[in-house]
């Protein structure tokens, strides 16, 4: 199997030698709900908009694991602001209902 690291660096990697490389597969953690997997490899980068490293993410990420889950990160302190903040979902009856609470207060 030949391989390209990011700088660019080829490798090759013999599986009759490394017998225990498999496969992996990537999704994202919203698309895995439902599924779990042994193993669990989490990318968490802190530079992504604040909603989508939140502590939903955080849950849903981490509970598809049944025996091991790992967190990568560019910056762990980040990473444990971002992972306690809750984001909640607002429901278009929810915006509908103040734009009429607005429009009564003359706010529209």
């Amino acid at each position: 199997m030949s391989v390209r690291l990011d700088d660019n660096r080829p490798i090759e990697i013999n599986p009759a030698e490394h017998r225990h490389f498999d496969h992996g597969y990537a999704v994202t953690s919203h698309s895995a709900q439902g599924l779990t997997a042994e193993r669990v490899l989490i990318h968490a980068d802190t530079a992504v908009h604040p909603d989508l490293l939140s502590a939903r993410f955080g849950y849903v990420a981490i509970s598809r694991a049944s025996y091991e889950a790992t967190i990568f990160t560019d910056d762990v302190t980040r990473l444990a602001q971002q992972l306690g903040t809750e984001v909640t979902k607002t429901a278009a009856l929810e915006i509908n209902s103040f734009d009429s609470i607005g429009k009564g207060l003359g706010m529209n």
